[in-house]
C-alpha cells in the first residue's frame, strides 16, 4: 500500500471509531459474548461479513483509487462501492441463519446479482491494496468452475451455473465468508494487536537498542545487528515488509557506513527480515492458516517451524561474520553504541509478555486466541511498570487503530481466497492437479519436489506468500501426502519455499523496500539476497528427508539431526563466503559445501562422512589461526 488519504474533521472521526471498532468487535465475537449474555447466536459467517465490510469501508475512503486521485476527501465512487459493500455483507448477515445448508441451494436473481457485486468490490479493493497478480489468478480458478465442463481429462469437472457459484461461493460457510476470512477476523488481527501495542510500548527501538549494545562492536556489527533485531521484531510482526521499514531504517544506513556496499547492505536487511516469516509464533499470518488446513493446531505448527527458524538465522550470521572478517570490516565505536546493561534494564520487560505467549501456547498448549489475549493484558499491566512507555488510553488506541491497518491487505485477500477454494472443491481440481503431479513425477518425491518448488517460484511473484501457500496447499501437499510425506512436512515445505519468494528476482517485494532505503540496484540487490539466503531454499527439501528437523521423531533423531544441521549451516557459511580465519582456496570451499550438504542429510554415515570432508580445511584454518597469534 503506498499512501493513505489524509482527513479531518467527521470523516477523521468516523475513520478513527472504525478502526478501534474492528478489534473490540473481534474480542467480543471471540469471547462469545452475544451467546453467552445476549442468548444470540452468531455464525462465523455473519460476523467475517461485519468484519469485511468495516475493512472495505476502511480501504475505500483510506486508499485512492489513483495517483491523482484526491488526498483528502473521497470520490463519488468511492461512496457507491461503500454502499454496495454494505448491502452485500448485510445480505449475508441477515440471511446467513435462514439459507445455511451443507448441501446445495437455489439462489434468486438478486443473490446472483449480489455475488457479482461482492467480486466487483473485492476486486477493487485488493487492486487498490496489493494489485492484480492476486485478481487475475482468482478469477482463472472461477472461470474454470464455470467452464470446467468443456475442457477433458482431469482439468474438466461437471457443469456448474451462475446460480451454483453463487451458492457455493457466496452464501456457503465455504467460500468468500468462510474459514479463511475468519482466520483474518479473529486469529490474525488479534497478533496483529499484539505486535502494534509492542510497539506502541517501545518495543521497536528497545529490540534494536538491544541487538545494537549485543553486537554493534563487533566485526560487520551492524549486519549483525540487523539479523538480531529482525529476528526478534519477526516474533511480533510476521510481516517481512515491515520489519524492513522498520529495523533497516536503522540498520542499513550503519551497514554502509562501516563499508558494506549498498545493494550488500539492503541484501542483508533483506534476507534478516524475511526471517520475521519463519520465526515463531507470529510468522507471517500464514502459520494460522496452515493450522487450518492441516487440523493440528497452531502450537504444533510453531514447534516445527522453531528449529528451522534457528537453523536459517545462524547460517545467516555466520555469512555476514565470515564476509565482514574477509572484507576487513570493523563495528561501530562502543561510545557510539547503547550501553548492555543499561538497556536491558529500561526495556527487560517487552521480554515478559512475549515469554507470557510462548509458555501458553507451546508449554501449555493454551489456545492461540487465549494466549495471545493474556499476553496482551500482560503487556498493558507491565508497561505501567515503565513511566516513558506506559500504555495509557491514547496509546491503546493508537495501538488498536494500527492493527486494524494492519489488516487492510490480508482482509480483502482471505476473502477472495473464497472464489480459490470454493472452485476448487466444485470441480475437483485440486485433486486431479495432485493425481497429474504425481504421475508426471513418476512417483519421484525429488522430482515432485522440484516441480513444486518451480510452481512456488511462479505462483510467488506477485501473489505473496498467502496465497500461494493456500493454492499449493490444496494442489501439492495433498500430492506429496500420497507419496508417503507426513502432513506437517509437506505444508511446512511449501511455507519455507513460498518464503524465498519474498527475495527472490524478479518480483521481490522485500528487496524492493530495502533497495530503496539503500538506495541500490534491484536485481544486484536480490542476487546478492539469493546469495545469503540460500538456506532458505535448503530447508524445505531437507525436511522432506529429514522430519527430526521440525521436531518429528525420536529425541534422540530429534538432537542428532538439529546438532548436525547447525555444524552445516556454519560449514556451509565458510563454503559459500571463501573465508573462516583466512580466505579459503576453492578446493577447501569445495569441501566446506560438500561436508555441509552431507550434515543436513539423515544418517550416521552422512554425518560421519560430512566430519571428514571438512576435516581438512577446518585443520588448516584452525593452524592458520595458531601462527597468526
Amino acid at each position: 500500500m503506498e499512501r493513505y488519504r489524509s482527513y479531518t474533521g467527521w470523516t477523521s472521526l468516523i475513520i478513527r471509531i472504525i478502526e478501534i471498532a474492528v478489534p473490540f468487535l473481534a474480542l467480543i465475537y471471540i469471547f462469545d459474548v452475544p451467546r453467552r449474555y445476549l442468548n444470540h447466536l452468531l455464525y462465523p459467517s455473519q460476523y467475517a461479513a461485519i468484519f469485511l465490510v468495516l475493512i472495505l469501508i476502511l480501504i475505500f475512503l483510506l486508499v485512492p483509487a489513483a495517483k491523482d486521485s484526491a488526498e483528502n476527501k473521497p470520490a463519488w465512487y468511492d461512496i457507491l462501492l461503500i454502499t454496495l459493500s454494505v448491502a452485500v455483507c448485510l445480505y449475508v448477515f441477515i440471511e446467513f441463519p435462514s439459507r445455511f445448508k451443507l448441501e446445495k441451494i437455489d439462489t434468486t436473481k438478486i443473490e446472483q446479482a449480489l455475488f457479482l457485486v461482492t467480486l466487483g468490490v473485492l476486486t477493487e479493493a485488493i487492486r487498490r491494496t496489493i494489485g492484480w497478480p492476486v485478481l487475475i489468478l482468482g478469477f482463472v480458478f472461477l472461470l474454470h468452475a464455470k467452464f470446467a465442463y468443456l475442457l477433458p481429462g482431469l482439468l474438466g469437472g461437471p457443469p456448474y451455473s451462475l446460480s451454483d457459484l453463487a451458492s457455493y461461493i457466496y452464501l456457503s460457510p465455504w467460500g468468500l465468508f468462510g474459514p479463511i476470512l475468519e482466520i483474518a477476523a479473529t486469529i490474525i488481527i488479534v497478533f496483529l494487536i499484539f505486535g502494534t501495542f509492542l510497539h506502541e510500548a517501545g518495543a521497536g527501538n528497545f529490540f534494536t537498542d538491544f541487538a545494537l549494545s549485543m553486537t554493534g562492536h563487533m566485526r560487520g556489527g551492524p549486519a549483525k545487528v540487523a539479523v538480531i533485531s529482525s529476528a526478534l521484531f519477526g516474533t511480533i510482526s510476521g510481516s517481512p515488509i515491515a520489519n524492513v521499514g522498520t529495523t533497516g531504517a536503522i540498520s542499513i544506513p550503519l551497514m554502509k557506513r562501516i563499508g558494506y556496499k549498498p545493494h550488500f547492505a539492503a541484501a542483508v536487511e533483506s534476507i534478516s527480515s524475511t526471517g520475521g516469516a519463519i520465526m515463531p509464533p507470529m510468522m507471517g499470518a500464514v502459520g494460522f492458516i496452515m493450522a487450518e488446513y492441516t487440523q493440528m493446531g497452531y502450537t504444533a505448527v510453531c514447534i516445527a517451524a522453531v528449529v528451522p527458524a534457528i537453523l536459517y538465522f545462524v547460517c545467516v550470521f555466520f555469512q555476514l561474520d565470515f564476509e565482514s572478517a574477509k572484507l576487513g570490516l570493523r563495528g561501530l565505536p562502543r561510545n557510539e553504541l547503547p550501553l548492555f546493561t543499561k538497556t536491558l534494564k529500561e526495556g527487560y520487560l517487552f521480554f515478559i509478555p512475549l515469554i507470557v505467549l510462548v509458555v501458553l501456547l507451546m508449554i501449555l498448549q493454551y489456545d492461540p486466541l487465549e494466549s495471545v489475549t493474556y499476553s496482551i493484558i500482560v503487556l498493558v499491566l507491565v508497561s505501567w511498570l515503565n513511566k516513558k512507555e506506559r500504555m495509557g488510553i491514547k496509546k491503546i488506541f493508537n495501538g488498536l487503530a494500527e492493527g486494524t491497518r494492519g489488516i487492510l491487505l490480508i482482509g480483502p485477500v482471505c476473502a477472495f481466497v473464497g472464489t480459490i477454494t470454493g472452485s476448487v472443491s466444485l470441480t475437483g481440481l485440486g485433486i486431479n492437479l495432485s493425481s497429474i503431479l504425481v504421475d508426471f513425477s513418476g512417483g519421484s518425491l525429488i522430482l515432485l519436489a522440484l516441480l513444486s518448488g518451480v510452481a512456488i517460484y511462479f505462483m510467488g511473484m506477485g501473489i505473496g506468500v498467502i496465497i500461494s501457500y493456500i493454492i499449493l496447499a490444496i494442489i501439492v501437499a495433498p500430492a506429496m501426502v500420497n507419496m508417503g510425506v507426513p502432513v506437517m512436512v509437506a505444508h511446512m515445505f511449501i511455507f519455507y519455499m513460498g518464503c524465498s519468494m519474498f527475495f527472490t528476482p524478479p518480483n521481490c517485494p522485500v528487496v524492493f523496500v530495502a533497495a530503496g532505503i539503500a538506495g541500490s540496484n534491484i536485481f544486484k540487490t536480490g542476487f546478492a539476497a539469493m546469495k545469503l539466503g540460500i538456506i532458505c531454499y535448503l530447508i524445505p527439501f531437507v525436511i522432506l528427508y529429514n522430519p527430526a528437523l521440525i521436531l518429528m521423531g525420536k529425541t534422540s533423531e530429534i538432537v542428532l539431526a538439529v546438532a548436525t544441521s547447525l555444524l552445516g549451516a556454519v560449514s556451509l557459511a565458510a563454503g559459500i563466503e571463501g573465508y573462516v580465519v583466512k580466505k579459503i582456496n576453492w578446493f577447501d570451499r569445495v569441501l566446506f559445501l560438500g561436508g555441509g550438504l552431507c550434515f543436513f542429510v539423515p544418517g550416521w554415515v552422512t554425518d560421519v562422512a560430512g566430519l571428514a570432508i571438512i576435516a581438512l580445511p577446518v585443520i588448516r584454518q584452525c593452524k592458520i589461526s595458531k601462527s597468526n597469534g
